[in-house]
């Protein structure tokens, strides 16, 4: 067995700190203009004037004096397509990357603690009122690398997957809708109006909607061995194993073309800002320069991760210096006489790079992800033959 290297992970890793910290600086600390910083100081005046937002009337000043500055800045953004331009992209980066988390956070497959929703919470707390560019790239650093490093370790060809259940799966689903659906208000409602104020204000707390995704995680518990996997493979006929993963395949697709719609949405409203209207850019515009880029760098970075550890192609893994199982072999010749998508498109260096051109990171991550789910639904229906086959056999 050759040997293998931790270097990639630690690239990875490193790859991971500097975005953060370039992404950082871009949204806090390269704008000439000081609209940002002065809209902050303005709200820890200790005589400012209150506001609808201060729920605990200067009980939490740290609370409402985020919220003075969250909301205006939000208000502040609605004055120019530009910014509303940028703030559409980074939503559609950020739906992709936030539909992946959840899904894993609420499937048994998932191989380490780490993917648990649990942190979720935090970073879309935090994100909400520092950027979730930036904190997505720490985020990946510090919690999804590991987890994707763990999970070589973890798995094992004899541990096949088996289907997530659907009310997890609903639950995501719900949660991303809710959150689109705010998000929408916040963009296409009057900013004076009381539906705009709540919409902006429900958007500094979006962190609070992935509860229920923690919950998911709490509740499903992690199927690591082959005799549970069987088990559990039992309880679904042939049907149900095709769907399952079938239907997260889809709504991985339909992921990746909702993303592709906004990120053409945000890229006409940039054009008619700058060419139509002659916006130019501010201090507003850098934070979202800052957070766009640092979620576009998240989800290329989660690829690269994936492709370095649980779904490497390498016929010795460079991480764990082991070969290829026979079974992800077989699985790709099985893949590649009848592919679902185009293999090109989803499981290329390329392919990634024309989508995410096309459609931005998020289209090409989703894609990604969709060809992931075609991988796991083949082998547990390969699974699901093999433990019918066994407990024929038995029956006789």
């Amino acid at each position: 067995m050759a040997k293998g290297s931790i270097l990639p992970i630690l690239t990875l890793a490193v790859a991971g700190v500097l975005a953060f910290a370039a992404t950082t600086y871009t949204a806090f600390l390269l704008s000439p203009d000081n609209k940002l910083r002065a809209l902050a100081q303005s709200c820890n005046l200790p005589s400012r004037q209150k506001l609808p937002t201060d729920f605990t009337n200067g009980a939490l000043p740290l609370l409402d004096n985020t919220l003075c500055t969250t909301m205006g800045f939000f208000k502040a953004n609605t004055a120019k397509r530009l910014n509303v331009g940028l703030f559409s992209i980074m939503i559609a980066f950020t739906l992709p990357l936030s539909y992946r988390l959840s899904f894993q956070a609420a499937s048994p497959n998932r191989k380490s603690l780490l993917n648990s929703g649990v942190f979720l919470v935090p970073l879309n707390i935090i994100g909400a009122a520092a950027g979730v560019g930036p904190w997505s790239c720490l985020f990946y650093t510090f919690v999804y690398l590991p987890a994707a490093y763990s999970s070589t370790k973890a798995s094992k060809a004899s541990v096949l997957p088996v289907p997530s259940p659907s009310s997890n799966i609903y639950i995501a689903n719900l949660v991303h809708v809710l959150f689109g659906t705010t998000v929408a208000l916040a963009v296409f409602a009057d900013p004076e109006g009381a539906l705009w104020h709540h919409a902006a204000l429900a958007i500094q707390f979006a962190g609070l909607s992935y509860l229920p995704i923690a919950w998911l995680s709490l509740r499903t518990p992690k199927v690591n061995d082959e005799v549970e996997s069987r088990s559990v493979i039992r309880r679904f006929d042939a049907e149900g194993v095709s769907y399952a993963f079938e239907r997260t395949w889809s709504y991985y697709r339909k992921m990746a073309a909702f993303s592709a719609f906004i990120y053409w949405y945000g890229l006409n409203r940039i054009i008619r800002g700058v060419w139509v209207n002659g916006e130019r850019l501010d201090a507003f515009s850098y934070f979202w320069f800052g957070d766009v880029g640092g979620v576009a760098l998240a989800l290329i970075l989660l690829v690269a991760a994936e492709k370095t550890t649980f779904r490497n192609k390498d016929a010795i893994h460079p991480v764990s210096g082991e070969p290829r199982s026979p079974l992800d072999m077989e699985c790709d010749k099985a893949i590649a006489k009848a592919p679902a998508g185009s293999p090109w498109l989803e499981k290329t260096t390329t392919g990634f790079i024309v989508a995410s051109l096309v459609g931005g990171p998020g289209f090409a991550a989703s894609m990604w992800w969709c060809s992931g789910e075609e991988e796991l639904g083949w082998k547990a229906r390969k699974s699901w033959r093999e433990t019918v086959a066994v407990d024929g056999k038995k029956a006789k």
